[in-house]
């Protein structure tokens, strides 16, 4: 089949390397979703209610836990109206979101924020070569901060289940992204090493709200490109393989895969 790629992300990069045949139901077909999964309705709420928070501060104030509840609140509303959900009783994960949310208000402790949800799109290219992709990168960086030494530190917020290891955050493809658009940019040097982080609100029994730190030289810059250039191939030739796996069990458009209906 003919598709011209619109753009690419890193969310659907990852759905790719996922599964291929996910990426054609969704963006290609565009396949309506069988189920909003809980766990990423959580994941909005609790984000907008932090992007909320970061405006206020950058405005000059802070934000009370009760209107950041009542941020959530909305949010949760807003992608639950009229939906089918992947749980029969979304409560246990509404309140872990307020849970989280309450936590990341109590512990959260922002230094000079430059920019929130800052949003980008990038032509992908190879530096050395200067071979351009004819594909831009599009994303939205959630956080940019200067510590007090005066280092530009982009961070992403996330809610996760378990504690990233060293190698994950090495490999950790939005924060790939993210260290290759700020250097397109100018946010940061072209020949600079990025300095990001994870915010992530842990949902563990007690909720809790670590940082972890990781760095993106140049030349990961043309690991990424490349593997753009390889999916962006992949998907252009039509190329769109099942991908069987744990992860079919919570596929949003697994009821219309092929392997499924054969």
């Amino acid at each position: 089949m003919d598709y011209e790629l619109p753009y690419l992300s890193a969310s659907r990069i990852k759905c790719y390397l996922s599964c291929p045949q996910k990426f054609k139901l969704q963006y290609v077909l565009k396949t309506p979703w069988a189920f909003q999964p809980s766990a990423m309705v959580l994941g909005i709420a609790v984000h907008e209610a932090i992007e909320v928070y970061y405006k206020t501060w950058m405005d000059g104030r802070r934000l009370s836990l009760s209107d950041m509840h009542d941020v959530f609140e909305e949010s949760w509303r807003t992608e639950t109206d009229g939906k089918r959900l992947d749980v029969d009783d979304p409560e246990p994960a509404k309140n872990m979101g307020k849970d989280l949310v309450a936590t990341f208000h109590d512990q959260v402790r922002p230094q000079n924020v430059m920019a929130i949800e800052y949003d980008f799109r990038v032509p992908l290219l190879f530096k050395d070569s200067g071979e351009v992709l004819g594909v831009d990168l599009v994303g939205r960086i959630d956080l940019i901060e200067a510590d007090n030494a005066g280092n530009i530190v982009i961070a992403d917020s996330k809610t996760m289940a378990r504690r990233p290891s060293e190698q994950d955050l090495a490999i950790d493809l939005q924060l790939s992204a993210y260290a290759y658009a700020a250097r397109q940019l100018g946010i940061v040097h072209a020949d600079e090493t990025v300095l990001l982080r994870i915010d992530a609100l842990m949902k563990t029994k007690t909720p809790a709200f670590i940082q972890l730190f990781t760095t993106r030289t140049p030349d990961s810059d043309t690991q990424f490109v490349r593997l753009a250039a390889d999916i962006i191939h992949a998907v252009v030739s039509g190329a769109f393989p099942a991908n069987p796996g744990w992860q079919c069990g919570g596929c949003v458009v697994g009821d219309t895969c092929y392997l499924k209906n054969s």
